[in-house]
């Protein structure tokens, strides 16, 4: 009996430790999975901090690139190598057509290329996509906007030519409107002294052309002679009353703004006196230029039917003084004198203010030897929206489409 006893009392002690150790192994095995989920709660914690700090990087890279690429946008800059061959952080751009897909960012800056612009882009409205990328480059955010031109008049012009005092055609010049009825508009006198200087407006049976058919030229049988040295027609409007005003009010009829409002908020580029290049390449074009001071000589080819430009000089315009200028494409508003002899063209419309009225020949508010004054409509109307540029409300994105 003792012994039976005795065999029992090993048995429970056994069964005591086996139980003991399946309990510890347990707690073990309990630990051991705490510590590696914690050890992978840990790297996942990094990761996603890293990923985030990535995300950070890459969205503030980005925007800074967005808004360095706006800025040289507002000034009159178009070309993205300007802002990616001077990128002060780990970000590139690229400018798109409306209609075009941008193509999105590339592995690294050093792979990253805009694409070349055509030479038919429209700068006045168009996509800016900037790219960032993370400081180790392992991540990459492209974030895009519209950018468009703003205002550049508040009163287009429906006529070849405006002045706000009077206007002496001399030589062979001609003024042509195939689009309504009105060639001059002038608050003084106009005088056409020269024996072929005339006026020309559309047949009386002849329908106005479309806005999509390029401008009837000088001896188009559209044109009727209207107005000569020994006649004045119906389509010159002299001594205007509503010219009757201030030189700022006249400025401000027309632009839509003070003088100081519309440089400092309207223009894209804006040239003291004598810094304006001689001939104004297509970099130009679709944008609004300011001239302080007179101007001696232009040359070349300004502005285009499709991108017009809108040109204030603040003092006197002398086209042929040392320039050779063929056409003009937008609004040419000039504040004193303007003086045009040889052949240039100006496709849009001419405005003319002047502070007096014209008292002797020889001091002309307006002068023209060969000159072509044609009334374009699509340059004139076209000119109203050259403004600077600005981010359209509502276009920012962080998102390509698919």
């Amino acid at each position: 009996m003792f012994a039976a006893r005795s065999s029992y009392h090993h048995l429970g002690n056994r069964s005591d430790g086996a139980a003991s150790l399946l309990i510890a192994l347990i707690i073990m095995v309990a630990v051991t999975l705490t510590v590696i989920f914690a050890a992978q709660t840990s790297v996942l914690e990094q990761r996603m901090s890293g990923n985030e700090i990535r995300a950070k990087q890459t969205a503030a890279a980005a925007q800074s690139g967005l808004e360095t690429a706006m800025d040289h946008i507002r000034r009159g800059n178009y070309d993205p190598a300007t802002v990616n061959s001077n990128a002060n952080g780990p970000y590139r751009v690229a400018y798109y057509s409306l209609d075009q897909d941008p193509d999105g960012c590339s592995k690294t800056t050093g792979e990253f290329s805009a694409p070349a612009l055509p030479s038919d882009f429209n700068n006045r409205e168009f996509v800016v996509m900037a790219c960032g990328w993370s400081d180790d480059e392992s991540a990459s955010q492209a974030v895009l906007v519209t950018m468009k031109a703003g205002p550049s008049l508040g009163n287009p012009p429906n006529n070849p030519i405006i002045t706000r005092g009077g206007l002496d055609i001399r030589g062979n010049a001609k003024v042509l409107n195939a689009y309504n009825n009105l060639t001059i508009r002038t608050g003084g006198a106009l005088d056409i002294s020269g024996s072929a200087g005339t006026t020309y407006m559309r047949q009386l049976d002849r329908n106005a052309p479309s806005h999509d058919d390029p401008v009837p030229e000088p001896g188009d049988s559209i044109y009727r002679e209207m107005s000569n040295m020994n006649r004045t027609g119906v389509d010159v409007l002299d001594f205007d009353p509503s010219m009757n005003i201030s030189g700022d009010d006249f400025f401000e009829m027309f632009m839509g703004a003070s003088r100081q409002e519309y440089r400092d908020n309207f223009v894209t580029h804006h040239f003291a006196e004598g810094e304006l290049p001689r001939e104004l390449g297509p970099e130009y074009n679709g944008q609004t230029i300011w001239v302080d001071g007179d101007v001696d000589g232009l040359s070349g080819t300004i502005g285009s039917r499709d991108n017009p430009v809108v040109m204030i000089v603040d003092g006197n315009l002398n086209v042929t003084a040392g320039g050779r200028l063929e056409e003009f494409h937008g609004v040419l508003y000039v504040r004193e004198d303007l003086i045009s002899r040889g052949t240039p063209k100006f496709y849009g419309a001419a405005i003319v203010e002047r502070e007096a009225t014209i008292e002797e020949q020889d001091d002309p508010e307006f002068q023209a030897g060969n000159a072509r004054f044609i009334f374009d409509p699509v340059a004139a109307g076209g000119a109203s929206n050259v403004g600077r540029r600005g981010a359209v409300t509502g276009s920012w994105r962080d998102w390509l489409a698919q």
